[in-house]
């Protein structure tokens, strides 16, 4: 696990470690929004699993399937089930 402690910071971990499959990102961070880093993200990693999470509604209009929603709070058996989901969109 690799931990950022910014949007741009997540979005250069991305760039120096392509490697990296799968994003999990707070809707609520310094510098942006985590819908913001999910969008910046998926431009230069269009396939990338996302998992936000998220205390409000639904995820913005336009978000790739990859993109999977968490609701906050969550337990553990809710985590797991969104790694699963996210990494399945993967094919």
């Amino acid at each position: 696990m690799i931990e950022a402690h910014s949007g741009k910071a997540a979005l250069d971990l991305l760039q120096k470690y392509p490697d990296i499959d799968l994003l999990m990102t707070d809707q609520a961070m310094p510098g942006m929004t985590g819908a913001q880093l999910v969008q910046e993200a998926t431009v230069h990693r269009p396939n990338l699993p996302v998992i936000l999470a998220t205390g409000y509604g639904e995820l913005p209009p336009g978000f790739k399937p990859t993109v999977v929603k968490l609701s906050k709070p969550f337990s553990q058996a809710a985590l797991e089930a969104a790694l699963l989901q996210a990494m399945g969109s993967v094919a």
